[in-house]
């Protein structure tokens, strides 16, 4: 086996996105690790309020590469800073949010991958945002549900 295949990124590339106010760069997906997971770098601006809390049945895992990330976890609320990691199973309730003053940057990462629903997400607000009905109809394809 040669490296021939290996992904290489300098920092920002990989496939950028847009959800609103938020860009974030799909770095691997589905093609490129046989549909085992996906890892996208997250911007958030300042002072969010987070979105309702959701499952999906994949696991989930976040890396704090900057700033600070409030996680809703059930009824757990966690505050964590740069180099900090947090790990959702499947099925369990989370949401997260920078409510702090300054800009954060995060790893996503999803096992399986999540590539082809976050492009989709991403798309629906082209020409502004989306219906929340809409949105729903989107996330139940992939199994996400409100918590």
């Amino acid at each position: 086996m040669s490296g021939d295949d290996a992904i290489v990124l300098a920092p920002h590339e990989g496939t950028a996105l847009q959800v609103g106010q938020a860009p974030f760069v799909l770095k691997v997906g589905a093609t490129d690790t046989a549909g085992g997971f996906s890892i996208m770098e997250r911007a958030l601006p300042p002072n969010q309020r987070p979105a309702p809390q959701h499952v999906h049945p994949n696991a989930e895992a976040f890396y704090v590469l900057e700033g600070w990330v409030t996680f809703y976890l059930g009824e757990r609320v966690e505050p964590v800073g740069g180099g900090g990691f947090v790990k959702v199973p499947g099925g369990a309730a989370h949401a997260f949010a920078n409510e702090s003053k300054q800009p954060a940057r995060l790893l996503v990462f999803h096992a399986p991958a999540m590539d082809e629903f976050l492009s989709r997400y991403a798309a629906l607000w082209d020409d502004g945002e989306p219906t929340p009905e809409q949105q729903a109809a989107l996330q139940r394809e992939y199994g996400v549900e409100p918590a």
